[in-house]
């Protein structure tokens, strides 16, 4: 049986809350946009995690400013 240690389940639990975050913080924006929320899908963990380690260190083409829309 292996037995992690607290700070690795820690840094996970971290991660799983980072997620949820930025699921959150995109949904906030799709929603604010009249588009409608993402759900999270288990399935694409692998190669979407697979792209953002292949992106990762590339820079950011350009500085993308959301539109508020006026009510």
């Amino acid at each position: 049986m292996e037995v992690s240690s607290p700070d690795e389940s820690l840094s996970i639990s971290n991660y799983v809350d980072e997620e949820d975050k930025l699921l959150l913080n995109i949904n906030s924006y799709r929603l604010s946009l009249r588009k409608p929320a993402l759900a999270e899908n288990d399935s694409v963990d692998c190669p979407a995690d697979e792209i953002a380690d292949q992106l990762k260190d590339q820079p950011c083409p350009a500085v993308i400013t959301p539109r508020i829309a006026e009510a």
